[in-house]
């Protein structure tokens, strides 16, 4: 179900949360008291990351980047030579 400015506008008010827009235009972070979403306004996805989890949740997410960045830096290496191109 995609989520319009106007829904995140009622989830605000009646929820009373803050909502801010990611720089990703489809992604927008709601913050409670006590827990924090990320929500997809395309498909309506939800994940609730509880307060004291936000900072574990965030490590984690910084630890899959750089192996996702480590992966990319090997795919660039030549076979031959082993080294970056």
């Amino acid at each position: 179900m995609k989520i319009s400015d106007e829904m995140l506008l009622t989830i605000e008010r009646s929820r009373k949360v803050l909502t801010v827009q990611s720089d990703f235009p489809d992604i927008v972070y709601a913050v409670g008291h006590g827990e924090v979403w990320i929500i997809n306004k395309q498909t309506g996805a939800q994940l609730e990351i509880s307060a004291e989890n936000v900072y574990a949740f965030t490590d984690e997410l910084i630890s899959v980047a750089e192996v996702h960045l480590n992966q990319a830096c090997f795919n660039l290496q030549s076979p031959e030579e082993g080294r970056a191109l």
